[in-house]
């Protein structure tokens, strides 16, 4: 655990470094190279999904990804199974625990996970915007 605190500590002073406009993608190698080794290597990543696309594309844009995410998938939940299918409301819930365990990890590094959490979570979009929007009663 201490390489994963280390290596968040590294970020924060990297995010503190650039705010705004972040590093650019995947460039937490490059940015890290000089400042941060970690078992004789260099980070790839840093281990927070949070910190990550902080480090990456600044605070505003990292923020505001975050909070559209926490609407999608809290939506559901506060609606519940009134409005939405209960697959809908079983899925987001899932995806809240996979959201969770992104404190302490990135699995978005790896393409065949990205591919699956974003494929889910415009599943549950899509189907939480197609019964809202058009609930009649």
């Amino acid at each position: 655990m201490s390489d994963r605190l280390h290596s968040w500590k590294a970020a924060l002073n990297l995010i503190k470094e650039n705010p705004v406009a972040g590093t650019g993608p995947n460039t937490v190698m490059a940015v890290s190279y000089h400042d941060v080794k970690l078992s004789g290597r260099t980070l790839m990543h840093v281990h927070s999904t949070y910190l990550q696309l902080g480090l990456m594309l600044g605070l505003p844009v990292a923020i505001g990804m975050i909070a559209f995410g926490v609407w999608v998938l809290v939506r559901p939940l506060v609606r519940g199974t009134q409005v939405l299918a209960p697959e809908t409301v079983a899925l987001s819930i899932s995806l809240v625990v996979a959201a969770a365990n992104w404190t302490t990890d990135y699995f978005l590094w790896y393409p065949r996970y990205g591919v699956i959490f974003w494929t889910l979570f415009f599943i549950v979009y899509a189907d939480g915007s197609r019964r809202i929007f058009t609930e009649t009663e």
